[in-house]
């Protein structure tokens, strides 16, 4: 196979009209389609359209993956989301794009050039949508978390200048949702950068109820009935993102943000993230191995149980179920490592892989781990 790409577009709000299905069907004979998705592949040419036409005639979100490397995520979102003059402060080369097209807002997140040729050997493409889609959701209610990850990815790949500074830092970057860390596993953001960037006054401010409470309590008629009328007209996620604006900006004013620092440049995170790559003290690297060496015996306390559980992952004959065993199967080589032996392990997993050998994509990883030669 010369090359390999895959799309996978929905529709999230709607769905397709029969002519609408029709259309997409005069582009393609093999494709899956359904009244609220398009999904194909192709080891020879490719896809007869532009894929933004698409997202700004049809679709809600796209996923493309091809073998060359490179992978993009497109969502469509209502143009008055954000306001132009942000969405700028947070454009980084091509890893965070945005198109205007009519009433619609196109932000396109896209990894170029990873050097990871495996993933790409293996992955189909498939399940990346099903991570990646709540993403639109949290955009829709004003977590800008996803935008700020995007950026992030740009300044990892040198894309944006040392002196540029980084756009407002969104508040809950420590603890980042399902979707937001499935997004840095397909941008492949260094972790390193991520933890440079989430700093200790970054907490979400959305969880302190007193202050809550006193901006509730403070709210003018004018401001209250316009969210009432809109939750009572079915539309929450434009009622909860007004309401976020409104709290935010009086966290502003009554300095209950706690975030008076100085806007850091990309010299300043860079700088940020040499230092936390600098060699752990000795007794850090004591107490994390002590850690660790707690964590392996706790495995190995019930062998048979933790195979167990990786069968069940290898059962799901998903990509996401083949990384989770591979990297449960790891842990396990170095369990065994620590109270039994190498030899114990090759046998263990000789016989796991008597029963899950022909999974060629599984087969790979654990291969590619050094852990399975087949």
């Amino acid at each position: 196979m010369s090359e390999y790409q895959y799309y996978e577009f929905i529709t999230i709000d709607h769905s397709l009209s029969r002519e609408q299905m029709r259309e997409l069907r005069e582009r393609s004979t093999r494709a899956k389609i359904t009244s609220t998705s398009f999904i194909n592949s192709y080891e020879w040419g490719g896809l007869k359209a532009d894929p933004m036409v698409w997202m700004q005639r049809y679709f809600d979100a796209l996923v493309y993956t091809a073998n060359w490397c490179t992978c993009e995520l497109k969502l469509r979102l209502p143009r008055d989301l954000i306001a132009e003059s942000a969405l700028q402060r947070y454009a980084a080369g091509d890893a965070l794009q945005f198109n205007v097209a009519g009433d619609s807002l196109i932000v396109s997140w896209l990894l170029s050039e990873s050097e990871n040729h495996e993933r790409f050997n293996i992955e189909t493409g498939g399940g990346w949508m099903g991570r990646l889609a709540a993403l639109r959701n949290e955009l829709l209610r004003g977590d800008r978390r996803a935008l700020y990850l995007g950026w992030l990815a740009g300044v990892s790949a040198g894309m944006v200048d040392d002196h540029a500074l980084e756009p407002e830092l969104p508040p809950g970057l420590a603890s980042l949702t399902t979707a937001q860390q499935a997004l840095i596993g397909f941008l492949e953001i260094d972790p390193e950068w991520i933890a440079a960037a989430a700093v200790p006054r970054q907490d979400d401010y959305a969880c302190d109820f007193d202050a809550i409470e006193s901006w509730v309590a403070g709210l003018s008629r004018k401001e209250r009935d316009p969210l009432i009328a809109l939750l009572v007209q079915g539309e929450p996620q434009l009622a909860e993102r007004r309401a976020r604006a409104l709290y935010h900006a009086w966290c502003v004013d009554n300095g209950a943000c706690d975030d008076d620092a100085a806007p850091r440049t990309v010299a300043d995170l860079r700088a940020l993230v040499e230092q936390e790559r600098r060699p752990l003290k000795t007794s850090e690297r004591s107490r994390r191995k002590a850690e660790d060496d707690k964590r392996l015996r706790q495995l190995a306390a019930d062998f048979d149980a933790q195979w167990h559980a990786i069968e069940a992952c290898v059962q799901k004959g998903t990509a996401a179920g083949y990384d989770t065993a591979s990297a449960a199967i790891a842990e396990l080589a170095a369990a065994y490592a620590l109270v039994s032996n190498r030899a114990a392990f090759d046998a263990a997993l000789g016989r796991f892989m008597q029963r899950h050998g022909k999974r060629r994509a599984l087969a790979q990883r654990l291969a590619a781990a050094g852990l399975w030669n087949g």
